[in-house]
């Protein structure tokens, strides 16, 4: 599949060549919101068991804090593992088969939790349970890169701002549902919305549609294109990137709380707080992706890089509900800029049609920067104030975008 346009200037056009055939515009937008449909489902019941139904389970089983914080983040360590591996394997073998073994582990799973009695037993089902979602990501991104050749970062916006919508959804259906119902049934309410995602799943074309520009795929080497990812600088910088951008995030995530009580706003406007910035991030999204075709990927990215980076300081030296609420839409516009651009060019550094690979990759960089944030932070916050603290969290950014800025130059 070609490059996508980086001024943005052509118009997607009504028909699409894949191999022999001649698909419309029309279709591929159908299968597009399939594949939006699946992702709002699985993602929305995921998102609903992890907060807050999975800490409030974790303790009604005898779980202490240690414990229930090592069960809550298993599964991104086994995302950290899989994504990579799957996203490879899809390249190899097709998106369809790999997506539909995801949604049965949406679907399957949440059913486990209802026989889990111990601790210890929730920690395997949740591990397992992560494969799914690292199945999600690289996939269904791979095979939005597969349908759309031009205005693609525009698309990957709306992938990506309908897959946000849901971290705003699970959790507030998650606390309705336990709340009036206890445990057992929001296990099942999540399993459920996993088994109407087979709904538009089964709608998806039997055959996956690939370009017919494509590479051949080898099954006999099917992590040649994992490799070739790996020696990639630019792809690596990106990745680096997008790591450092949730160190950031996830750092203000796990810490906001207690430097907001620290300065008196009360823990239900410290909860507004993140659904504000979730909220710019879903909205602008798409919005990012547009500036991504018509700019180019690295000056979207690299301003979203340093929007966090400014904002990240002056979060931690705010006195007053309502700049908190500005910094954290500053934060949320950050994160909706570098996004949709980091996996478009994902694609675009990728080997023609090997993206699950390349997606995958990106994904475990993105856990990895997911995970570290709370300890870096709590580890710089030991020795350091608020304001130092995240200063220097913020100087990792900066960093990181000059990186990317050389690395773009120094390879064209």
């Amino acid at each position: 599949m070609p490059k996508a346009d980086p001024t943005g200037t052509s118009e997607i056009p009504s028909t699409a060549r894949f191999g022999a055939a001649t698909i419309t515009l029309r279709r591929l937008r159908t299968w597009f919101v399939l594949l939006l449909a699946m992702d709002l489902l699985c993602r929305t019941g995921y998102q609903m068991g992890k907060s807050p139904v999975l800490p409030l389970f974790a303790k009604s089983l005898g779980a202490g804090a240690g414990a229930s914080g090592v069960i809550v983040a298993i599964s991104t360590i086994a995302g950290l593992l899989a994504s990579p591996v799957i996203g490879t394997l899809s390249d190899v073998y097709g998106r369809r088969r790999l997506l539909l073994a995801g949604t049965g582990l949406f679907a399957l799973m949440p059913f486990v939790y209802l026989w889990v009695r111990t601790p210890e037993q929730l920690f395997l089902v949740r591990f397992v349970h992560g494969f799914a979602t690292a199945t999600y990501g690289p996939v269904l991104s791979a095979w939005v890169a597969d349908l759309f050749q031009q205005r693609r970062a525009e698309y990957m916006g709306w992938y990506r701002a309908v897959r946000t919508a849901s971290y705003l959804l699970g959790p507030l259906f998650g606390g309705m549902v336990v709340f009036y119902a206890g445990f057992r049934l929001a296990w099942v309410v999540v399993g459920a919305l996993g088994l109407l995602a087979f709904l538009p799943a089964l709608a998806l074309p039997a055959r996956q549609a690939t370009p017919r520009s494509a590479s051949p795929r080898s099954a006999a080497r099917p992590f040649g294109y994992l490799t070739q990812a790996l020696g990639n600088p630019m792809l690596l910088a990106a990745g680096l990137a997008q790591a450092a951008l949730y160190l950031g995030l996830n750092s203000n995530k796990a810490f906001l709380p207690l430097y907001a009580l620290s300065v008196g706003v009360n823990p239900a406007q410290v909860g507004s707080l993140f659904s504000i910035q979730v909220a710019a991030t879903m909205l602008a999204q798409p919005l990012g992706g547009r500036l991504a075709d018509r700019l180019g990927r690295r000056p979207v990215i690299l301003l979203g890089l340093l929007l966090v980076a400014a904002a990240l300081p002056m979060v931690m030296t705010s006195h007053s509900l309502p700049l908190l609420a500005l910094w954290s839409v500053i934060l949320g516009l950050g994160e909706a800029a570098v996004m949709p651009s980091i996996t478009t060019l994902g694609t675009e550094l990728a080997q023609q049609g090997a993206y699950g690979s390349t997606l995958g990759l990106l994904d475990a960089m993105d856990n990895v920067g997911k995970a570290m944030g709370p300890i870096v932070a709590g580890l710089l916050l030991s020795t350091f104030s608020y304001a130092t603290a995240f200063t220097l969290i913020a100087g990792v950014l900066a960093v990181t975008a000059l990186l990317l800025l050389i690395v773009g130059r120094q390879i064209g």
